[in-house]
């Protein structure tokens, strides 16, 4: 004859332990979790400045490229229904052996950067535009001077384009 022996009906309880070591994960997993979302949406917004500042690069050189590369191309007038330029005297240096249009901040859509429009002419025939874009890295206010310590604190965005004389 068998005997069977009777099992204690009451649920086995977790231990302290086994309740400490969930809640560190699971504190694990939300700091993971929130770090991953913080430079998703720093990123996202590094991307996106990086795409207003092409799309104002875009625009100015485009629109220089229009008058065939002019010396006397004047973007504060003819952009000031669409964005606010004003010129400046601080900005990103232009590239050796350029000649100097004129430094500028533009401001569109909540987006500020300080813009320098340079050209060269080619021994080609052509005429060698140059604008340099430049934002802060952080969401600071855009006061950009030619110190070096301070240039560090800015990205830049440089376009080229070549237009016939």
């Amino acid at each position: 004859m068998v005997l069977k022996t009777r099992k204690n009906s009451l649920p086995k309880a977790l231990t302290l332990t086994e309740v400490m070591v969930a809640a560190v994960v699971l504190v694990v997993m939300v700091i993971g979790t929130s770090g991953y979302r913080y430079y998703t949406v720093l990123d996202s917004k590094r991307a996106s400045m990086k795409t207003a500042a092409a799309g104002v690069c875009q625009l100015l050189a485009e629109s220089w490229r229009g008058v065939k590369g002019a010396d006397t191309f004047a973007p504060v007038t003819q952009f000031a229904s669409a964005m606010s330029i004003t010129e400046k005297v601080a900005g990103p240096q232009a590239p050796e052996g350029f000649t100097l249009l004129g430094k500028y901040e533009v401001v569109t859509n909540g987006f500020n950067c300080c813009v320098t429009l340079s050209w060269k002419d080619d021994v080609s025939g052509l005429r060698i535009l140059s604008v340099i874009t430049a934002w802060p890295r952080n969401a600071g206010r855009l006061e950009y001077t030619q110190r070096p310590s301070n240039a560090d604190q800015f990205n830049l965005f440089d376009l080229t384009m070549y237009v016939v004389k």
